[in-house]
């Protein structure tokens, strides 16, 4: 109170301390608890944790020597003023598309490379982009090119001040918001916060969207009884609607109950858990003292349940000689934040009920979607739950477009069909005009960065969550064969020229007519038709059997196409007179398959003249 200074005036402070809470905070900056090993004496820490509903400060842990005094006061929690790194992701980036671009807890977003100027954004620790993914993988994974890709998402919706507004009701003190850019979106750039500012910023998404400052004091009382007591009543200020937080609050609980292996695993619980990890580099600024590029400066863990938010930050005030003060992936994956938050999650939440988690809102809808699809899409009637998916949206933005119909398909210019004897059916389309409608999709697609005249300036690939192909099919040559006005075959081709044998579906001698179109493989749509016709040979051509007439042997002759001689012979003991010998080629043939002849017959008539 101003003009009261408790060294001159007697007065009782009553704070927000949780005892137990804040001996287990010193028992591990001290390093009386054991359940971590610190790596040298000169990495600091910080500690600070609050009720998410009131703002109140339940512990507090300013740094490894800060309790200690001496040189190092320095409040690592609350006076200290680090990068944030990925622990903004939640609070800034999905938080706003949720809650300004009508975004669903499982819309779909591509990694893929992204460039701010000349600088190409990485994802830490992996090698490369992913493609397609939900929100859930991405932050799960802690990705970059999707976050940055959000929030430009928020600015393009409603400004970059709307965002810088925003970000000024968090109270962050150093914020500048003529500093502002999209490195922000990663806590990168000059964006600064404190464990504290860090810590109530969290707490919005888990008390239904209001920022209530952090405090420690709750009630002063003058004992001389000449003033009245002092009570201290924070209230909340919302930022951002109690559904878009609700809906923020799903995303950071699958952080920990999802296999991610993104350390916070470790903090899975029989009740809803709530948690983000941060870490910021050196960039190339460490080179010049020794430190490899990109290696670790700030290391930062958020840990929640609906009751309290925790924020534990470890990293060097400084420079030191014969000191490693940076962190490679070695010391990122012993996970040092997350066994101490572990520790003190029981700690803190154990006079509370946490099974209920964040509870959830009016106002907030399912959608059901295709997958990939942004205008949301209803499924199509029919298609694989593979390609759905279900999530929560704010109600106001819950509407659906219509899935789009099969493509129509180019007209057929050109077709033709013809059989061969050996009932070798060739058949020719004209080429398709899309070559690339004749094959299905990929499930992975290319996601490279290109300058503005199409060349590449970063070549990557990734998955690709959703092609219509996959449902409606790929365009296919097709033919239909009938004999008689029956359909006897359908032919499918991924060519426009292709030969099938048809002896065993086709009758020998019989007008046939073909039809040629094109059609997706699934059936859904077919184009025009062009037809063609022709006859099918005879299989068999079978000589007259033995006593056959004159007469019909020259008349089987005549249909066929054949010419035979006849010559009189003197009967004789094996041709007694009134026979006949049809001969081929030096051979009697009667009854025999003289198909493709193309000699003279001798017919011998056996009588006397």
């Amino acid at each position: 109170m101003p003009g009261n200074d408790p060294l001159t005036v007697s007065m009782e402070i009553y704070t927000s301390m949780d005892p137990e809470v804040q001996d287990a905070m010193e028992s591990i900056l001290s390093g009386e608890w054991d359940g971590v090993e610190w790596p040298n004496d000169k990495i600091e820490y910080a500690i600070i944790s609050e009720n998410n509903q009131t703002g109140e400060i339940v512990g507090i842990g300013g740094g490894r020597n800060y309790s200690r005094g001496g040189t190092m006061l320095l409040n690592h929690a609350t006076d200290q003023y680090n990068q944030p790194g990925s622990t903004v992701k939640p609070f800034l980036d999905y938080l706003l598309a949720f809650e300004f671009c009508g975004w669903a807890t499982d819309h779909t977003i591509c990694d893929q490379p992204v460039a701010y100027g000349n600088f190409v954004f990485q994802n830490a620790y992996t090698n490369g982009y992913s493609g397609d993914m939900l929100l859930t993988e991405a932050l799960g994974r802690s990705l970059n090119t999707p976050a940055i890709q959000t929030l430009q998402a928020v600015i393009d919706e409603v400004g970059s001040d709307r965002v810088c507004d925003y970000l000024e009701s968090l109270n962050f003190a150093t914020f500048d918001r003529n500093e502002f850019n999209i490195q922000y979106a990663i806590g990168g750039a000059t964006f600064r916060t404190s464990a504290k500012e860090l810590m109530a910023a969290h707490a919005v998404n888990m008390n239904g969207g209001y920022y209530i400052e952090p405090h420690t004091i709750k009630r002063i009382v003058y004992r001389s009884g000449l003033s009245d007591p002092v009570e201290f009543n924070y209230t909340g200020t919302q930022v951002v609607s109690s559904q878009a937080a609700y809906m923020m609050s799903t995303l950071l609980e699958k952080n920990v109950s999802t296999n991610f292996q993104n350390f916070m695993q470790l903090l899975a619980r029989s009740y809803p858990v709530y948690a983000k990890t941060g870490t910021t580099d050196w960039g190339d600024s460490g080179l010049q003292y020794g430190i490899p590029l990109g290696s670790a400066k700030d290391n930062w863990m958020v840990a929640e349940t609906n009751h309290f938010t925790t924020v534990v930050w470890y990293g060097y005030d400084k420079l030191y000689e014969d000191t490693k003060c940076w962190f490679d992936y070695s010391d990122i994956l012993y996970n040092m934040n997350g066994y101490i938050q572990n520790y003190l999650l029981d700690i803190i939440n154990r006079n509370v009920d946490c099974s209920g988690g964040v509870p959830r809102p009016d106002g907030i809808s399912e959608i059901t979607h295709i997958k990939g699809l942004y205008p949301y899409t209803a499924p199509i009637s029919g298609m694989s739950g593979e390609y759905i998916s279900t999530g929560l949206i704010k109600s106001e933005y819950n509407t659906l477009a219509q899935p789009q119909a099969a493509a129509g398909l180019s007209s057929l210019a050109s077709f033709s069909a013809s059989v061969d004897d050996n009932f070798n059916v060739s058949f020719n389309w004209s080429a398709y005009p899309d070559p690339s409608k004749l094959e299905k999709a990929g499930t992975y697609k290319d996601i490279s960065l290109r300058y503005a005249n199409g060349g590449v300036w970063v070549a990557a690939s990734g998955r690709r969550m959703f092609d219509y192909s996959w449902v409606y099919g790929n365009v296919e040559y097709k033919a239909r064969v009938s004999q008689n006005g029956q359909t006897l075959r359908e032919i499918s081709s991924g060519s426009e020229h292709s030969t099938e044998n048809l002896n065993a579906d086709l009758a020998e001698g019989t007008e046939t007519t073909v039809c040629g179109y094109y059609a997706y493989s699934t059936g859904s749509s077919a184009s025009n038709e062009v037809c063609s016709s022709f006859t099918t040979p005879i299989r068999h051509v079978y000589a007259p059997a033995e006593g056959t007439s004159y007469d019909d042997i020259m008349a089987w002759a005549n249909a066929h196409g054949f010419e035979i001689k006849v010559s009189y012979q003197v009967p004789d003991d094996a041709h007694p007179e009134g026979t006949m010998d049809l001969r081929y080629n030096g051979h009697t043939c009667w009854g025999a398959d003289v198909k493709g002849a193309n000699r003279p017959f001798q017919l011998n008539v056996y009588a006397y003249h």
